[in-house]
């Protein structure tokens, strides 16, 4: 649970994420979306209750090396090129073995051309998509996504659809919000709808994508 003052953000939320799974959020703005993923990823603390990441309390450095996050609007760093940030999110993760990954995804998201700008540089879109990649590209449990397809045009949109399927396809769970239903329709196994920081549906989707094996909880 987490209010703001006399505003409750999030109520009673209980969500428990497999790996290999890819779980989506959607209801409207205020819902508690975004809440929910800065309480999974450490950086808001909850008034109640606990969120664990592969085991780990979130909030401490071993579910941070256990997470990736890619926030609405990617921001600091603003100095380190676009090549230097993903150099240093490897390098924070600990992540080895990802070059060939980082290179399909640099392609994936058409950042060839902006490797060596400033994050500052870059239009919101721009960095959105550095971001994406940065995060994809690491070999962690945990994925997190705020806001998806926010300022992504279709070829990104179709480059992000890839990269969770296989990011989901080598055992890590993926939990993003969105407005986008269209897109949580062709990209989760699971929809959560919150609205006033509650749970208030759930949908079970099949829409034929091949069968992944569920290991054991990546985010409780």
């Amino acid at each position: 649970m987490k209010r703001y003052g006399a505003v409750r953000a999030l109520g009673g939320v209980d969500v428990l994420l497999p790996a290999g799974a890819v779980v989506g959020l959607v209801g409207p703005n205020g819902s508690g979306k975004s809440t929910l993923l800065g309480v999974v990823a450490g950086l808001v603390r909850a008034d109640a209750g606990a969120a664990l990441v592969a085991g780990w309390k979130a909030g401490t450095v071993e579910a941070a090396r256990s997470l990736a996050l890619v926030p609405d609007d990617p921001s600091g760093l603003d100095e380190l090129s676009v090549r230097e940030h993903a150099a240093l999110l490897h390098a924070l993760h600990r992540t080895e073995g990802a070059g060939a990954r980082r290179s399909e995804l640099v392609e994936a998201f058409e950042l060839a051309p902006l490797l060596d700008r400033s994050l500052g540089a870059l239009s919101r879109g721009q960095r959105r998509r550095a971001a994406l990649a940065a995060a994809f590209a690491l070999d962690v449990p945990l994925l997190l996504v705020d806001e998806a397809t926010t300022t992504l045009d279709q070829a990104a949109v179709a480059a992000l659809c890839d990269a969770i399927a296989d990011a989901a396809a080598r055992g890590a769970g993926i939990l993003l919000a969105t407005h986008d239903r269209e897109f949580v329709s062709a990209v989760c196994d699971t929809v959560l709808e919150l609205r006033d920081g509650e749970i208030v549906a759930e949908l079970q989707l099949s829409f034929g994508h091949q069968a992944r094996e569920r290991g054991d909880p990546v985010a409780v």
